[in-house]
C-alpha cells in the first residue's frame, strides 16, 4: 500500500524542528548580554536584582577610604563580572573578587549588598530570558513553518 501526502511539507515541518534545537543556545547567548546589562544597571542603582537599596557606607568605612560608589572602591571587582553563554544552553556568572563575595553574603561587619540573585530569579532576569527564547524562535523559524 503506497503512502501519500504532501512530502515537501513534511520535510519543511522536519527542518523547522531540526533548527528548534538551536533555540537553547541562541537564547542563552542572548540573555546573558541582557542579564550583564541588568547587573551594570543594579550597581549603578545601588539596587540588588530585585531593586532594594543597598545600605550606605558606613562612616567608619568613608572615614578609611573616602566617598566612592558601592562596591567600587576601585571598579576592578565589577569590571570582572563575566557573563557568558555556555555551550549548548546556560548561563554562566563569574565574579572572580573575593570583597564581593562578602557583600553577596555579607559578614559580621558588612552588611549584604547582593549584585546576584538568591533563591529565584528577580523579574527584570526572567523577562530578558523570555525575550531572548521568543526572539530565538522567531529567528529560527523564519521562513522555515
Amino acid at each position: 500500500m503506497p503512502l501519500t501526502g504532501d512530502w515537501g511539507r513534511l520535510q519543511a515541518t522536519v527542518r523547522a524542528m531540526r533548527k528548534l534545537a538551536e533555540v537553547p543556545s541562541r537564547a542563552s547567548a542572548l540573555a546573558a548580554k541582557e542579564i550583564k546589562r541588568e547587573i551594570d544597571k543594579s550597581f549603578s542603582a545601588n539596587t540588588d536584582p530585585y531593586g532594594h537599596k543597598w545600605e550606605a557606607h558606613a562612616s567608619s568605612t568613608v572615614r578609611r577610604w573616602g566617598k566612592h560608589p558601592l562596591l567600587r572602591l576601585t571598579g576592578a571587582g565589577k569590571r570582572a563580572i563575566s557573563v557568558r553563554a555556555l555551550p549548548g544552553a546556560g548561563i554562566a556568572i563569574e565574579s572572580p573578587d573575593e570583597g564581593l563575595a562578602f557583600a553577596q553574603g555579607g559578614t559580621v561587619n558588612e552588611p549584604k549588598r547582593r549584585f546576584l540573585p538568591e533563591n529565584q530569579l528577580p523579574a527584570t532576569w526572567n523577562r530578558a530570558i523570555e525575550r531572548a527564547v521568543t526572539v530565538s524562535m522567531k529567528e529560527v523559524t523564519r521562513g522555515t513553518l
